[in-house]
């Protein structure tokens, strides 16, 4: 009889012993769970593979609903940003090509497509400081896809031009962009006078290619200066 209570006592011991062990592994196991969330929520995970162009937080800030955390950009997948004239803004649409070039014109770095056309006008952020044919206007930002492999090379963030083909169109008189001379946002030619010095005209400009702007103020036909 005492050996059996003795039995007995061990057992219930022992299943006491293993009760309180899986007690402890089920603690353990919530707080593996809790710590598992807690940095769950800590990882920020990009939604694309690329590189981190900024960082605006730093480690132990809190991050809060809609806070820009890194700013990443795909190198293969580069676009690029145009701002177009207020006079062409409602001829530049999506599915137009375009020639990107170095500034100035002088070297060809790819072509493209124009995907996407800002519903607004906006104020010129790209060579707003060059005061040639730059009146005070508005500008309508577009964004051009590459339809080449080549634009993948170039450094995000570079300055470029981008040629837009837009469609023809007649105008009444036109002049070279070299005979256009702007002063304080305000255009103006040079028409030959009856004497040695020539006469000033005050022109509106219009819609203008590589070398020609459409301009009103003068006649078809009036002979302009053009600059050396």
């Amino acid at each position: 009889m005492r050996a059996e209570a003795e039995r007995n006592g061990t057992l219930r011991g022992r299943a006491e012993q293993i009760e309180a062990a899986r007690a402890r592994v089920a603690a353990a196991q919530a707080a593996y769970d809790a710590a598992r969330a807690r940095l769950d929520r800590a990882v920020v995970v990009s939604p694309v593979a690329g590189i981190v162009l900024s960082r605006k937080i730093d480690v132990g800030d809190t991050a809060a609903p809609g806070l820009t955390l890194f700013e990443v950009a795909d190198p293969v997948a580069t676009e690029v940003r145009i701002e177009v004239e207020e006079l062409d803004a409602l001829r530049v649409g999506p599915g137009m090509s375009v020639v990107i070039t170095s500034p100035g014109g002088a070297r060809e770095l790819g072509r493209g497509t124009v995907f996407r056309v800002s519903p607004q006008l906006g104020r010129r952020t790209i060579g707003a400081t060059d005061a040639r044919l730059r009146a005070e206007s508005q500008v309508r930002s577009a964004w051009v896809r590459w339809t080449e492999e080549g634009g993948a090379i170039l450094p995000m963030g570079l300055r470029v031009e981008g040629k837009v083909a837009l469609p023809a169109r007649q105008v009444e008189a036109r002049v070279p962009r070299g005979a256009i001379k702007v002063d304080d946002g305000r255009a103006r030619v040079e028409v030959p006078g009856w004497n040695v010095f020539a006469d000033e005209r005050a022109v509106q400009l219009g819609i203008s290619d590589g070398e020609w702007v459409e301009v009103t103020g003068v006649p078809s036909g009036t002979r302009v200066v053009r600059a050396p």
